[in-house]
C-alpha cells in the first residue's frame, strides 16, 4: 500500500530590513505536507527572529579573526581597514570609519573607511578636537549614538564639515572611543543616512571593536 501523503521539512533564513534601518534576520521553519504525487497539501510554519544570535556567533568568530590579525600585521594599516569592513557588514550598516587622535592636539584624522556597494558617503579626513559625533565621543570617553548628527545640539562641527554632512556625509551614528589605559588614541564610528536607531547591545559589540581597534594604532 503505497502512503497517502508525505511530509518534508524545510528551515530557510532571511535578512531584512527593520522599519527603522536595522539589519535583522528571521529563521523560517517550515512543514510541508504532500500528497502521493509530490503536490503540496498543506504548509506548518514559524517563523523565528535569530538576529542576535547569528550576530554573537558572527561577532565572536570577526573579533577571533582580528585577534590573530593583531598579532601578525607589520603595521595598523591593514588591521584598521579590517576593522571598518568587518564593522561595516556585522552592523548592516552603509559606511563605517575610524579615526586616529593626534595625541598633543586631540584632533581626528581619517585612517580607514568600509562602505557598503554603491554607497558612498563624504568623509571628513580630519575633524578639530570636539568635533563631530567622534569628536564628542572622545571627550566623554563613551559611546554616542545620534538619529541625525546634523540636527543634533550636543554635536558641533566647523562650517565646512557640516556642509559637507548636509550634502550627503553620515547622519545617523554610533561612534565609540579608542582608549588605551584611559588615553584617547582614536575612534570608530558606524554611520547612515538620518533616522537609524542604535541598540544598547550595538553600543556593546561596537566597543568591543573599539578596544581591538585601540590596540592596532598603538
Amino acid at each position: 500500500m503505497r502512503p497517502t501523503t508525505r511530509t518534508d521539512d524545510h528551515e530557510l533564513e532571511y535578512r531584512m530590513i527593520a522599519a527603522d534601518g536595522r539589519v535583522v534576520w528571521f529563521s523560517d521553519l517550515v512543514h510541508a505536507v504532500r500528497s502521493a504525487d509530490g503536490r503540496v497539501r498543506r504548509l506548518h510554519g514559524v517563523m523565528v527572529d535569530i538576529t542576535e544570535t547569528k550576530r554573537a556567533k558572527e561577532a565572536a568568530r570577526v573579533l577571533g579573526d582580528l585577534g590573530r590579525a593583531l598579532g601578525h600585521a607589520p603595521d595598523a594599516g591593514p588591521v584598521s581597514r579590517q576593522v571598518a569592513e568587518s564593522v561595516r557588514r556585522l552592523f548592516g550598516a552603509s559606511a563605517a570609519a575610524l579615526y586616529r587622535a593626534d595625541r598633543e592636539t586631540g584632533a581626528m584624522a581619517l585612517i580607514a573607511v568600509a562602505y557598503e556597494a554603491g554607497v558612498s558617503f563624504e568623509w571628513n579626513a580630519e575633524l578639530p578636537a570636539g568635533a563631530g559625533a567622534i569628536g564628542l565621543a572622545a571627550r566623554e570617553r563613551r559611546a554616542v549614538v545620534s538619529r541625525d548628527v546634523v540636527t543634533d545640539p550636543r554635536i558641533v562641527f566647523p562650517p565646512e564639515a557640516r556642509a559637507r554632512a548636509e550634502r550627503g556625509g553620515v547622519r545617523s551614528a554610533l561612534a565609540v572611543p579608542l582608549l588605551v589605559k584611559g588615553q584617547v588614541v582614536g575612534a570608530l564610528i558606524v554611520g547612515e543616512g538620518a533616522g537609524r536607531t542604535f541598540t544598547d547591545r550595538e553600543v556593546i559589540l561596537a566597543e568591543a571593536f573599539a578596544s581591538q581597534a585601540a590596540f592596532a594604532l598603538t
